[in-house]
């Protein structure tokens, strides 16, 4: 008979420890809900200081945005030669580096 009770006990522990397992885990839905609901929190704190920083500076608040920044400018060329200023010689070396497909190195800055 003590032997019964013990086994029962035994079994009791087990399926305890096991929804302790089981409310722990990190599929329980009570602590997601929690979990979530505390960083819903922090986001909604960290917009009302948004808010109010934008408030004390004097933000303006655009519900559109503007349409200059998303048209598309057609691509002109000009009718002028072009003119460079200096010596004839260096005119023509510069051309001809510029124009040369064969040079290796992407320059950006030419120093003249």
């Amino acid at each position: 008979m003590a032997e019964e009770v013990q086994r029962k006990q035994l079994v009791c522990g087990n399926k305890v420890s096991r929804e302790v397992r089981v409310f722990f885990s990190k599929s329980n839905q009570f602590v997601y809900g929690l979990g979530m609901g505390h960083k819903v929190k922090a986001l909604r704190e960290r917009l009302a200081d948004i808010d109010a920083d934008s408030k004390q500076f004097n933000f303006e608040v655009r519900d559109e945005e503007k349409a200059s920044l998303n048209t598309v400018r057609e691509q002109t060329t000009s009718s002028e030669p072009e003119v460079i200023v200096g010596r004839e010689g260096d005119k023509v070396a510069l051309k001809t580096f510029l124009l040369n497909s064969n040079y290796e190195q992407n320059v950006s800055v030419i120093s003249i």
